[in-house]
């Protein structure tokens, strides 16, 4: 089973593990560091790829397919209520259209779900180092 790691100081993500096992690892956040066996797993499945770019890509693809599901009419309607859809168009070309604007808005927001992921880690080490 694979798994990803979080530090065990301040919960992020943005840590640095070995390559070997036994090894010492450390926080990007928090500036932790310690043994790699003190890292807080989080269990994945085996077909889960977890290389930073793969993990980026895969987090998107399913943020892309939930966002089309569970968003694509009210989005729809509402981009035709502000004029960036045609109101009456061909029916491909609706679906053209409406798949261009889900696929941006779906990498932005992945894009800032990350940034603010990053940002609440960074809270998270100054009020560590305020409280030092």
């Amino acid at each position: 089973m694979n798994a990803i790691y979080f530090c065990p100081n301040c919960g992020g993500a943005a840590v640095d593990t070995p390559l070997l096992a036994g090894g010492q690892a450390s926080c990007r956040s928090c500036g932790w560091k310690g043994a790699a066996t003190e890292l807080v797993a989080a269990p994945m499945p085996e077909d889960v790829q977890l290389k930073p770019e793969a993990f980026i890509r895969e987090f998107t693809s399913d943020f892309k397919i939930m966002f089309a599901k569970e968003c694509a009419a009210p989005v729809m309607r509402l981009l035709v209520k502000w004029g960036f859809m045609p109101a009456m168009a061909e029916r491909e070309h609706m679906k053209t259209l409406l798949a261009r604007y889900l696929r941006a808005v779906a990498i932005a927001s992945v894009q800032a779900l990350f940034d603010e992921r990053a940002k609440i880690e960074n809270e998270g080490r100054e009020k560590r180092t305020d409280a030092s």
